[in-house]
């Protein structure tokens, strides 16, 4: 086998330097992406999913690399909260595989590099986020890492024998063209592990983990992308946009001060702003778009952001699939404490234009829940519509991104344009658009 291409040296987190291994590393394998559907088909949801795979190592190790607390079993896999996970991993032939299913428990560089030393790991995992990473390491050498590597702008950082299965995967954010169908980011993934790791994980293999003893570890335990220096982000609309959501979340919770909603509908509430980038960078965002003041906003007591709570179909842009999203506690109240905003998509057109049904969901009764036991806040469903444009400025790609929401109560139209344009100016401040 040749040895990989496009070798560099990078410095993890621990100031330790590590070279991208430019040895040969993988065992002739016939991993293919089609065989990896059907076992990614076997998992709950590849939505909130880590998988580990690594060779030269047991059981045991791959746990204690991962934190994970041999005396202290979890419940079930779920038994988590917002600072933990809980992994379980078995020995399969040719090494060991290990699951959490939170999207967010996955290894640091330095620990997937130590996993490597006597042999090759990988990891592959999705998140609400809509965030796909892989990453790889043999003989304690990093081989290659991207926290979302189906938008990588620069292709030439994959060793050569991964192209195959990352090309079928890869979303080429710099092109305006009409989308192809991908491969599923999550199958990529998987069969360039064992391309890495000469390990197959098969269907059985999943059953036997998922039916395994699941022990409590850390989450987020990689460092923050961001510098901790860096200031803090600027969204000058920022208290105007939160105020609007509150008085809205005020009426769906039916607190002191809610307006009683009349029943009539206003004009189309319609919002636009122009940013950086293109439109196949900025799509699945906006597509997706209800809340992106998790950016701004801190934790109470922390560094760290805070964030609304996200469910259903948040991958694929599958129509007519209920997604689900709560405001809880957050400063952002769109939705209320109580309640959930459910939309779902009617139409996509990508990267130009996706449109949503969209609706306030309250609980029914003091003990209810918004998911289950809900009653619409609306008679029928709003519509979203959310259409990109891209044009060039000096040569460089700028995309107009305009929101238009119709259906609405004529009590929140001023609100509901009031946030819209505040959640634009994020995108734009944050550079949506240019983030790597």
């Amino acid at each position: 086998m040749a040895p990989l291409r496009g070798c560099q040296c990078v410095v993890l987190e621990d100031g330790v330097s590590w070279r991208l291994s430019s040895q040969p590393y993988a065992p002739a394998v016939a991993a293919s992406i089609e065989f990896y559907e059907q076992v990614v088909s076997t998992f709950p949801d590849t939505e909130s999913l880590t998988v580990v795979v690594a060779s030269g190592v047991t059981r045991d190790a791959v746990l204690a690399s991962l934190g994970a607390d041999l005396s202290s079993p979890a419940e079930d896999a779920w038994d988590t909260d917002e600072r933990s996970t809980a992994w379980a991993a078995v020995e399969v032939p040719g090494g060991v595989i290990a699951v959490e299913l939170s999207g967010y428990g996955d290894p640091s560089l330095t620990d997937l590099a130590w996993l490597s030393k006597a042999g090759a790991a990988a990891v592959v995992r999705g998140n609400i986020q809509a965030h796909y990473r892989f990453g790889c390491a043999r003989t304690g050498e990093l081989i290659f890492d991207d926290d979302e590597f189906i938008f990588l702008r620069d292709p030439d950082r994959v060793p050569a024998e991964l192209r195959p299965m990352f090309d079928a995967a890869w979303e080429d954010i710099e092109e305006d063209g009409t989308d192809n169908k991908r491969a599923d980011p999550f199958a990529a993934g998987l069969a360039m592990a064992e391309l890495v790791t000469g390990v197959e994980l098969t269907v059985d293999h999943v059953a036997s983990v998922l039916e395994s003893e699941f022990f409590q570890a850390p989450s987020l335990c990689y460092p923050p992308v961001e510098d901790a220096t860096a200031p803090a982000l600027v969204i000058p609309e920022g208290e105007a946009g939160l105020a609007a959501a509150a008085r809205i979340g005020r009426d769906v919770e039916g607190d002191p001060g809610a307006r009683v909603l009349s029943g009539e509908l206003g004009s189309v509430v319609a919002v636009e702003r122009t940013i950086r980038g293109t439109r196949r960078k900025l799509f699945r965002d906006c597509a997706y778009l209800d809340s992106w003041s998790h950016l701004w906003t801190p934790e109470p007591g922390s560094h760290l952001p805070s964030s609304w709570i996200w469910g259903g179909a948040w991958v694929n842009y599958e129509l007519d699939k209920d997604i689900w999203c709560y405001s809880v506690d957050h400063p952002d109240q769109l939705t209320g404490r109580n309640g959930a905003i459910r939309s779902s998509f009617v139409e996509v057109d990508k990267p130009a234009r996706a449109v949503r049904r969209w609706n306030w969901m309250q609980p029914r009764g003091a003990n209810g829940n918004a998911t289950r036991d809900n009653n619409p806040v609306l008679a029928a469903d709003s519509i979203m519509t959310v259409s990109l444009t891209q044009s060039q400025r000096d040569g460089e790609p700028w995309t107009t991104i305009r929101i238009e929401h119709a259906g609405l109560p004529v009590e929140w139209l001023d609100d509901m344009e009031t946030y819209w344009a505040y959640q634009l100016t994020i995108a734009d401040h944050a550079g949506f658009g240019v983030a790597p």
